[in-house]
């Protein structure tokens, strides 16, 4: 059995890159739209788990970030070159979706923040 409805407490947006346009010189440009429409307002219920916080240094200076534990309901279509929004804060999904027990009920998303721009 999947986790229970009330560990779903926080609400996501899961996000896909998009092409909304080109340069004069021909480079893409990119937006994220929601990747779920049919969700309302494109958001879905989640479990939300911190793992970690990291620092790092590039670009010469600090960067800071944090890895979270991404839980939602079943669906398929989602891979890592999408991002979760959640708070307000983009994740970056790190590697593919976890098939949580192997039972089609819930999956897991490994995600930080911080790394990736866009």
């Amino acid at each position: 059995m999947g986790l229970p409805s009330g560990k779903f407490s926080e609400r996501v947006r899961i996000e896909q890159r998009v092409v909304s346009s080109r340069t004069s010189t021909g480079e893409e440009v990119f937006t994220w739209q929601p990747a779920f429409a049919h969700a309302a307002d494109g958001y879905i219920a989640a479990a939300v788990e911190p793992l970690r916080a990291k620092e790092w240094f590039a670009a010469a200076q600090m960067q800071s970030g944090a890895d979270y534990r991404v839980t939602i309901r079943h669906r398929t279509g989602i891979t890592s070159a999408m991002r979760v929004v959640w708070r307000d804060v983009a994740l970056e999904i790190v590697g593919e979706p976890i098939d949580v027990k192997a039972r089609r009920e819930n999956i897991e998303l490994m995600c930080s923040s911080g790394m990736r721009n866009g």
